[in-house]
């Protein structure tokens, strides 16, 4: 039976490492691997209608063609009809595209 030598050993944990730390990864983005989109009018009705009961009844807003659903992740559209504000900022709550209301914010 052949003896390990250090380099060996050390050889081995470095590549035991290596293919652990890109297992960890490809598990860490969720949207990517799903690929989840939406529409971005569907999302711009949305956010029209949450901020009209904001305050902002004459809101309109405009997001790209489809958007990937980034739960958690604070996303942008943009924003005109109220007043100095011209970005709409909100997040999805869950991967169906539904948008948690407390984060829609005009700025």
């Amino acid at each position: 039976m052949r003896r390990r030598s250090g380099f060996d050993l050390v050889r081995t944990s470095l590549l035991l490492a290596g293919v652990m730390s890109l297992v960890g990864c490809a598990n860490s983005n969720h949207v990517g691997t799903l690929n989840l989109e939406t529409s971005g009018a569907k999302v711009a009705t949305t956010l029209q209608k949450q901020l009209a009961t904001k305050g902002f009844p004459n809101a309109k807003v405009t997001c790209a063609k489809t958007l990937v659903i980034n739960v958690g992740g604070t996303e942008a559209c943009r924003l005109t009809g109220a007043g100095t504000n011209s970005t709409v900022h909100f997040t999805f709550k869950n991967y169906s595209g539904k948008i948690a209301p407390a984060s829609v914010k005009a700025s």
